[in-house]
């Protein structure tokens, strides 16, 4: 159950290419279809036809939209075997764009794509793929801004924080891979979000980088903080393969100079 809410959380705040949703062209969008679908596995000119909208591709009404001027920057045409059809595959290149939460992929259709992925990163002695931060967030539209007020709510960090500090007690039985991945994906994509788009939000409040690395519980000895937990959860062996996103969030440069903490005094 946390893993689907956290992962509709990623849905809501990350998936922006969407006309209407997020500022981006209906080439943009055609483009992001087509990469992931490449990422499933090298595939034929006619079953990428298949997979996208008639509107997408009629040339007379958005003449910039051209598949084949998509594949020639996202895919290499390869030969097949004898008897077999030429297909595309994805150019190493552009798999930092891939995004393991893409919510157009079923369940089937992520773990085809995560073999494919893992068996290219092996051949080719790369690092895994699933190792990438969040790439670059388009903006949203004035009607949808407000969706990112959700990153500056102590709701959402207190949940990342939770995820993260079960995995690091190793004494907890309440955690998955896969769920501590997603947290701390979420996480680094509200720091993405903040590089990217600045921290103007129609809700006043702190921003996602201040609240996750304040002091959450009032300890003046600063013991639990989200900042103290993942310096502990840097070292932890349960998630050695999320070891770069680790670094990341460990590593977070602030958008602007914050104020120093109010600091309590307890001499009394």
């Amino acid at each position: 159950m946390a893993e689907e809410m956290i992962q509709l959380l990623i849905i809501l705040l990350g998936e922006r290419h969407q006309l209407g949703v997020g500022q981006v062209t209906l080439k943009e969008c055609v483009t992001r279809e087509v990469l992931h679908r490449l990422c499933m596995g090298p595939c034929p000119h006619s079953k990428l036809q298949d997979i996208l909208p008639r509107s997408a591709l009629n040339t007379d009404d958005e003449p910039e939209v051209n598949l084949d001027h998509i594949l020639q920057s996202l895919a290499t045409y390869k030969h097949g075997g004898p008897g077999s059809k030429r297909q595309y595959e994805v150019r190493s290149e552009v798999l930092s764009e891939f995004c393991p939460f893409f919510f157009h992929y079923s369940r089937s259709e992520l773990s085809k794509a995560t073999e494919y992925l893992k068996k290219r990163a092996s051949n080719e002695n790369t690092e895994d793929v699933f190792q990438l931060l969040p790439t670059s967030l388009q903006a949203f539209t004035a009607p949808f801004d407000g969706v990112r007020n959700l990153f500056r709510t102590d709701q959402l960090v207190g949940f990342i924080g939770l995820v993260i500090g079960r995995t690091a007690c190793m004494m907890s039985q309440l955690w998955t891979e896969q769920l501590t991945f997603a947290a701390l994906y979420l996480a680094a994509m509200a720091m993405r979000d903040e590089e990217d788009h600045g921290l103007e939000l129609a809700r006043p409040g702190q921003p996602f980088t201040q609240l996750a690395f304040k002091d959450m519980t009032g300890c003046p000895k600063n013991l639990f903080t989200f900042d103290a937990i993942m310096k502990r959860f840097k070292g932890c062996k349960r998630v050695e393969s999320l070891s770069t996103l680790i670094e990341a969030v460990c590593k977070v440069e602030y958008c602007i100079p914050f104020p120093p903490p109010a600091t309590v005094d307890i001499s009394v």
